[in-house]
């Protein structure tokens, strides 16, 4: 709890200055998340908090496969520590790593979309994602 606790913060502390000087992805080769996906309810859970930021208003769901090519490091390390947090089931219901793009496309940010299990809910989860790494789309 505490470790969603402290994403949502970081969701909330992110401004525009974090997108300087980065590396660039180039918009054609971004793969939009699928629609199923985008239906599920988890998914939604997870980005409601995202999308009430004033900079991801009208934000858009990529696939976080193009980040392997562009930054090796950085896909690599997020998907050893997915490993190690999300792989317990009797914690997560739901982690998916996805792109996000600004409402203007010209930014986005590598992001952890996770649903934990939480009896105190009454839906028996709490959703929210991290900001793991941030990129400038060209």
């Amino acid at each position: 709890m505490k470790k969603l606790g402290l994403a949502l913060a970081a969701l909330v502390a992110l401004n525009v200055s974090a997108f300087a000087d980065l590396i660039v992805i180039n918009k054609k080769d971004l793969v939009p998340v699928s629609a199923s996906e985008m239906q599920n309810k988890y998914f939604q859970e997870s980005i409601k908090p995202i999308i009430g930021q004033p900079l991801f208003k009208k934000a858009t769901f990529y696939e976080a496969d193009i980040v392997a090519k562009v930054d090796p490091r950085t896909y690599n390390s997020t998907q050893a520590i997915i490993q190690k947090i999300y792989s317990d089931k009797s914690n997560y219901v739901y982690y998916k790593q996805v792109l996000i793009l600004t409402s203007d496309g010209k930014r986005a940010k590598l992001s952890t979309l996770s649903c934990e299990i939480a009896s105190f809910d009454k839906k028996g989860y709490l959703c929210g994602g991290t900001a793991d790494h941030n990129y400038s789309i060209k």
